[in-house]
């Protein structure tokens, strides 16, 4: 799975809505404080925002896709506010 494809699983499993200017990594990035249940490496990790508005204190949104076959493993808060 690509990462093209997996940002598309994100926004599928997101309802149908778009992410708000997603990165996609290929790795947990650092500032993210979940608790980690799947091996490095084995999937995609869709980081987004929230909210539009500016200048709000909120965590992004973290979507884990695995690159096998494209289940989403994780749809939650990052944890990377402040």
């Amino acid at each position: 799975m690509t990462a093209k494809e997996a940002l598309e699983v994100a926004t599928a499993h997101n309802g149908g809505s778009p992410q708000i200017d997603p990165t996609v990594h290929d790795e947990l990035p650092p500032n993210c404080s979940v608790h980690q249940t799947w091996k490095a490496g084995e999937c995609w990790h869709i980081l987004s925002d929230q909210d539009r508005r500016k200048y709000v204190l909120r965590s992004s949104r973290l979507i884990v896709v695995r690159k096998s076959d494209g289940s989403v493993l994780y749809n939650g808060e990052a944890n990377d506010e402040g």
